[in-house]
């Protein structure tokens, strides 16, 4: 990584006058940061261009959701068509060549940091990214932003656009950075829903993955899915399982497509959360809680790939939660309450 040093940027700073005020979240003076908008120079200097000539940023979110595009129930949305589309045009209309930057955004406090996804081949987007950040680091600590262009399949391969540290009052008033390369970067903050959020949603085996509405999902938030249900998997077994798929893992060869999926018992109970280029896969069972990495909607199902003829239903209840510092810095194992 080709990394500059921390800066303030108090006079490339431009306070948003006209964003609401937000006076501490509900749950501890918490905040949910919103990027609605980075535009960088379309080139980093004079002569020179981001990227060489073929693209360089991380594309394996966009494999795996193009891999699961066709398991995802009817109505729910193609989950990958968005973003990882958007290198082949411009605001225009116009085609992007792949030197443009693969942009994404850091958000460092404490011992955490996480990231935006990756939109590649684009100057400029509006893509929104949200991200939960516990009350309890604003009063203490600034909030270090950080842009970045990628340059492989890895965060650390990767080259700082800018960056700036911005305290939690600059946060709640809304913010638009700007720098050298950076013409605007609008970051806003919004009160986090004060009580959990509750879903419950009974599916078919046989319909593939389903998307889970009503549930504001940011990143750095708690979610918990339990499932429950009979069901049978594929025509040629009678034999009914639950959440928890096949003993001894049945044939994995006809599970859902990447690692996470690959690994797990056929026919388990699954989750997918998606958001542009990134996807964080789940494996359920009976229950499964976890820290949103990069937020966005929720699907769930079955883990089989070959849905059609499965038999039966599958419930799963979802909750959402914030979490406290420990767990949102990434310091617990998280597991599920009898």
């Amino acid at each position: 990584m080709h990394a500059n040093p921390r800066r303030v940027l108090p006079p490339l700073v431009a306070l948003l006058a006209a964003c609401a005020h937000v006076d501490g979240g509900a749950h501890r003076g918490d905040v949910i940061v919103s990027m609605t908008r980075v535009s960088v120079a379309p080139k980093p200097d004079a002569g020179e261009r981001w990227d060489a000539a073929a693209q360089q940023g991380d594309t394996g979110g966009c494999e795996l959701l193009g891999a699961l595009s066709s398991f995802v129930l009817p109505g729910s949305g193609a989950i990958a068509a968005g973003v990882c589309m958007l290198a082949s045009s411009s605001d225009a209309g116009g085609d992007l060549k792949p030197e443009d930057p693969d942009l994404f955004v850091g958000f460092e406090i404490g011992k955490q940091t996480y990231y935006s996804p990756v939109i590649p081949n684009r100057h400029s987007h509006d893509r929104p990214f949200d991200l939960f950040i516990p009350g309890e680091l604003l009063r203490n600590q600034d909030l270090h932003v950080t842009i970045y262009d990628s340059d492989g399949a890895s965060r650390t391969q990767a080259t700082v656009i800018a960056d700036a540290m911005l305290d939690a009052a600059a946060l709640r008033k809304g913010v638009e950075l700007q720098d050298v390369r950076l013409e605007k970067l609008r970051l806003h903050a919004r009160t986090p829903p004060g009580q959990p959020q509750t879903t419950t949603v009974k599916i078919s085996a046989s319909d593939g993955l389903a998307r889970v509405d009503g549930l504001d999902l940011p990143a750095g938030m708690i979610v918990e899915v339990r499932a429950s249900g009979r069901y049978q998997i594929g025509s040629w077994n009678d034999a009914k399982i639950g959440p928890t798929g096949y003993p001894g893992g049945g044939p994995r060869d006809y599970n859902l497509p990447g690692p996470d999926f690959r690994r797990a018992a056929h026919g388990a109970a699954v989750a997918l959360l998606q958001l542009d280029s990134s996807a964080q896969a789940i494996v359920v069972g009976d229950c499964a809680r976890f820290v949103t990495e990069s937020g966005g909607r929720l699907l769930v199902g079955v883990n089989d790939n070959d849905h059609r003829n499965n038999r039966g239903s599958i419930t799963f209840e979802v909750r959402v939660l914030a979490p406290d510092v420990q767990t949102w810095s990434g310091l617990t194992t998280l597991s599920c309450d009898p």
